[in-house]
């Protein structure tokens, strides 16, 4: 009998990305929730566009997230908390 999968943390997901086992599908089943909540949090007009511009932008740079010394998810809401300025600034 086969036991369910343990739920991806915001580590596992990440080092998915890096090393290429991983999908960018586990990282937005894990980060999603707090993106939004993040960008609700920011009241940007198209908050769904700038969740995808934050999830791009942590597939692009994933690889930066171990010489952070961050943990992982820390690491993600600064970049996604970057994003989110930029587009607050931009509308």
């Amino acid at each position: 009998m086969n036991s369910p999968r343990p739920p991806l943390t915001c580590e596992d997901a990440l080092r998915g990305l890096i090393g290429g086992q991983g999908d960018l599908r586990d990282c937005v089943g894990v980060l999603l929730p707090t993106l939004y909540a993040l960008a609700q949090r920011h009241a940007l007009p198209h908050a769904e566009e700038a969740v995808v511009s934050a999830l791009q932008d942590i597939r692009e740079h994933c690889h930066c997230w171990p010489r952070s010394g961050l943990p992982a998810r820390t690491w993600v809401l600064g970049l996604a908390q970057r994003r989110f300025q930029q587009a607050r600034l931009a509308a």
